[in-house]
């Protein structure tokens, strides 16, 4: 009898436990980490081994499901790549599945999410690959003492107080909603591309999406409750200049406690 590569993996996973019976056992996938399987009598047990095979084996491979990435910034002296080229170490929520510890990049010119494929090289170099958009759902990392999560928002509707499909960095949601969207512009400076980073901010307050740029706009959004939010903002101190993402998370927390 002739085995594939993967059947013969498989066969030596079936072939090398207990008789398949009910009950339970352990089988260590290649990350290292522990699995536990019921398994059932017969036909229906070795399916159980088979797509846990594939299931913990072969689905780093479905990261690939993109289309190449060209470096289009080569030129210039500034990169769309969020906070250079920097790679994170990520959670990728990828067709309804996560991955941890995926160095991934942020073109955020593009709204991109990157994957350097290490397993092989191509001139030199590995190739990346901008990753599937309809499957990539979100990915999320600590950079510098701040946590990013960001997820891919797709909106029903098109209107102008939507900020359009994309990858957002969500803050804070609950009735309310805090989101950043980050983004480069395209300028020419000597007859070459550059890349400034301007990332735009938005809340959904009241049934629709605002942009702001500056804490007093966004205290003109509250409506009846605008008073209430400007003591909150002077109780706390928080500052009106580069205003921390946490704390106007915390100010939709408490302007979302007034509505209660």
């Amino acid at each position: 009898m002739k085995f594939s590569g993967a059947d013969f993996i498989i066969f030596l996973l079936i072939s090398g436990l207990p008789s398949i019976i009910s009950g339970q056992s352990t089988v260590r996938n290649e990350s290292g980490a522990d699995a536990e399987m019921i398994l059932q009598k017969g036909e229906e047990g070795e399916q159980k081994i088979r797509d846990f095979y594939f299931n913990s084996v072969n689905t780093p491979l479905e990261i690939l499901n993109g289309k190449e990435y060209i470096n289009y910034f080569f030129r210039g002296t500034t990169t769309p790549l969020l906070f250079s080229n920097h790679f994170f170490t990520s959670t990728l929520d990828f067709n309804k599945r996560l991955y941890h510890n995926v160095k991934l990049q942020y073109d955020t010119y593009l709204d991109e999410v990157l994957f350097t494929d290490t397993s092989r090289m191509i001139n030199f170099e590995y190739p990346r690959v901008a990753l599937n958009k309809e499957l990539a759902d979100g990915f999320s990392f600590y950079f510098q003492g701040e946590f990013y999560n960001f997820r891919h928002i797709r909106f029903q509707t098109r209107s102008r107080d939507n900020p359009g499909d994309g990858f957002y960095d969500l803050v804070y949601e609950g009735p309310s909603m805090f989101i950043i969207k980050h983004r480069s512009r395209l300028y020419e400076k000597d007859a070459v591309n550059e890349y400034k980073y301007a990332p735009v901010k938005y809340v959904y307050i009241d049934g629709s999406f605002k942009k702001f740029v500056r804490l007093k706009d966004l205290a003109g959004f509250f409506g009846p409750r605008e008073e209430e939010i400007r003591a909150y903002i002077r109780e706390n101190r928080i500052r009106t200049r580069k205003t921390p993402k946490g704390d106007i998370a915390g100010i939709l927390k408490y302007y979302d406690s007034l509505l209660r």
